[in-house]
């Protein structure tokens, strides 16, 4: 079961309605590395859909990438009920999946049934490929190491565009739905919004 958000905070709301009382106790690997490649200080955004997962009541255990060993991100990934990946920059959030060996276990773990989360970044990398998403990322990160293979985790088979409506990525929005619109199936998603995909039927669910 897979639920790809557009921005967690505004729609946790949905999870209950999804999973109902199951959240409480189940526990959740949080990854937050996304957000390391972005221009500006994005820790209060991770720290605050961190404790949106422990108001729900996920025991929420931090998996950072950019730091931690090939066996450690292994026992993290194995162990955990659930994963949680969170929003920032999508090529180097999947640089970093890559480099860490975390691409191959997240795509085997999603295809066994276990719960999968994305918030923004995290739900673009289920698409096939995420190049479509280019004008939405900081793409001249010093984090970035030369060019990054695109191919995402495969996990669904459309591509998500998040923040549709929110005015800080209207430009961006545009720029993908008018180029890639003919050519891809784009699935846009406001902030409120989420996509919710059991047995490969997808449904997008609204938080009212």
């Amino acid at each position: 079961m897979m639920l790809l958000f557009s921005h967690f905070a505004q729609a946790t709301s949905l999870v209950p309605t999804v999973l109902g009382n199951s959240t409480v106790g189940t526990q959740v690997v949080f990854i937050p590395t996304a957000a390391l490649a972005e221009a500006v200080d994005m820790s209060e955004y991770t720290a605050g859909n961190r404790q949106a997962l422990e108001g729900l009541g996920f025991a929420v255990v931090e998996l950072e990438l950019s730091t931690a060993t090939p066996s450690e991100v292994e026992q993290a990934i194995t162990q955990a009920d659930a994963l949680f990946i969170d929003g920032g920059n999508t090529f180097y959030l999947l640089q970093e999946l890559k480099r860490t060996g975390a691409y191959e276990l997240i795509k085997n773990h999603i295809h066994a049934g276990k719960l999968y989360m994305g918030n923004s970044a995290g739900s673009i990398i289920t698409a096939p490929d995420i190049g479509y998403c280019a004008a939405m990322e900081h793409m001249d990160s010093n984090k970035l190491n030369g060019s990054v293979d695109a191919c995402g985790l495969g996990a669904v088979d459309f591509y998500p565009v998040p923040h549709v409506g929110n005015p800080m990525f209207d430009e961006a929005v545009h720029t993908i739905i008018a180029g890639y619109t003919d050519r891809l199936s784009l699935l846009p998603l406001t902030d409120q919004q989420a996509v919710h995909i059991h047995e490969g039927i997808a449904t997008t669910l609204t938080a009212q």
